[in-house]
């Protein structure tokens, strides 16, 4: 861990020295993802924008009843100094997702300077695909106002940092401002609910992220919670569990001035010893959530983005030789969501988190089409067979478990789906596959007896 700092994660290795160094699949599977990561956006004829001025607030109650983007300025920005902007799709004045965006990571030269591993900029036109797609009547979040908090910052919406790269005569000043974008965000809903704009408590409130998206769910989780009033809360994370290679995650929260805003004085603590890891942050995040909260995990058994970035990350901090299979990969992650048991919250318990896991590769699901075709064994199933486990049914339960006019029976079970033979323990023959699911997980259920 303190070779990283000494190391100080090779800032000026120029990107054909690291190429020499490592497999290229990962640098081509990044690029990839960055440049579809964003498909099906849309420009919308009737939306508006909004710039936040000492005049105008751009409040709930002023936007059109359609998809507005609003500028708050401030002390918000993208990693190279462009305009931040947030996205409202309004609809509902009771029920809000709060959706953080993905895309990607920046944490040296070379992933910031050299060739960018994440979105630098946001985009001019808007989200229409998966959650966001109001023309799919079988969308889980139909009847919702949507919030998607843009990503433009490459610090995993966590970060509140300026670095200046480069020599004397030639530097170039990045700012990485994920925290401040994040927390204008949720400032300006706070407001729309202390004025009456939005229901006070909510009806439903989803948290959800996809990818770099993901962490910042899991990172903003009980802030959100704890500022704005709601009676259903549900969090969704998709795509990103947290499977770093050693003690580097530790050493980019403490990278990105992470640190100060983290929940407690314990984790602000260890994230300054580089002790902190994101299954430490999400577990303390999750235990101060109200005791009514119910949290899923959306991943892919052989995500090929999170496995790129695990490689990226250990080419740049010089662990070359030390690549992670898609078998490793998803041993690893199932480790991680083990940690999450239930969790004691006031002397009341919080359901155990569940999992939707993919027999298959893809990274992200809810900003994508393919969401409405994806079962536990991939995307484009055939549903002909009753016993195929779909996502978007699954969600769907998932979110209207506790709705009693939407269900029929008294007691109603939720529970982790994955495809797979169960295993235990799993044997030497299961970790060199991914053919397996664990047994511990699959037992996990939501269960809730309506009155």
């Amino acid at each position: 861990k303190k070779d990283l700092k000494k190391m100080n994660f090779l800032f000026y290795l120029t990107f054909n020295q690291l190429m020499q160094k490592v497999r290229c699949d990962w640098r081509s599977n990044i690029l990839d993802y960055l440049g579809t990561a964003r498909s099906g956006l849309k420009i919308f004829p009737n939306n508006s924008m909004c710039t936040v001025s000492d005049s105008n607030n751009c409040d709930w109650d002023t936007l059109p009843n359609t998809i507005s983007r609003i500028y708050p300025g401030g002390a918000t920005g993208c990693i190279f100094g462009s305009e931040f902007g947030f996205d409202v799709f309004k609809h509902s004045e009771d029920s809000l997702l709060i959706y953080f965006q993905g895309g990607g990571a920046c944490w040296n030269y070379v992933t910031t300077i050299t060739e960018p591993l994440c979105s630098t900029t946001i985009d001019d036109s808007f989200a229409s695909d998966g959650i966001f797609n109001n023309d799919n009547l079988t969308n889980p979040f139909l009847n919702f106002s949507k919030i998607q908090i843009n990503y433009c910052s490459g610090d995993v919406h966590a970060g509140n940092k300026t670095t200046n790269y480069g020599g004397e005569m030639n530097v170039t000043r990045v700012t990485q401002n994920g925290i401040m974008n994040a927390k204008t965000v949720l400032d300006w809903l706070v407001q729309q609910q202390m004025n009456g704009n939005i229901a006070s408590p909510l009806e439903n409130l989803i948290i959800a992220g996809s990818s770099a998206g993901s962490i910042g769910a899991q990172i903003w989780a009980s802030n959100i919670t704890n500022a704005l009033a709601a009676k259903n809360i549900a969090l969704i994370f998709d795509s990103y569990v947290g499977v770093f290679p050693k003690d580097i995650e530790a050493f980019l929260f403490h990278e990105f001035n992470a640190c100060p805003y983290l929940p407690t004085t314990y984790l602000q603590s260890e994230c300054q010893a580089e002790n902190v890891h994101l299954y430490n942050i999400t577990k303390t995040q999750l235990s101060l959530l109200p005791h009514h909260s119910r949290i899923a995990s959306l991943v892919s058994k052989r995500d090929y983005v999170q496995i790129s970035y695990y490689d990226a990350l250990q080419i740049t901090s010089e662990h070359s030789d030390d690549f992670i299979s898609p078998s490793q990969f998803y041993a690893q992650f199932q480790r991680i969501l083990e940690l999450y048991t239930t969790f004691p919250n006031n002397s009341v318990t919080i359901q155990q988190p569940v999992a939707f896991i993919v027999d298959t590769d893809i990274h992200t699901y809810l900003p994508h089409d393919y969401m409405y075709t994806t079962s536990i064994y991939g995307p484009l199933t055939s549903f002909s067979d009753a016993n195929t486990s779909a996502l978007v049914p699954w969600l769907s339960a998932f979110l209207n478990y506790a709705d009693q006019d939407k269900l029929e029976r008294k007691d109603f079970v939720i529970c982790e789906e994955c495809a797979g033979n169960l295993s235990d323990v799993p044997t030497e023959e299961d970790l060199n596959t991914t053919a397996y699911c664990d047994a511990v997980l699959a037992s996990r259920c939501i269960v809730r007896t309506l009155q």
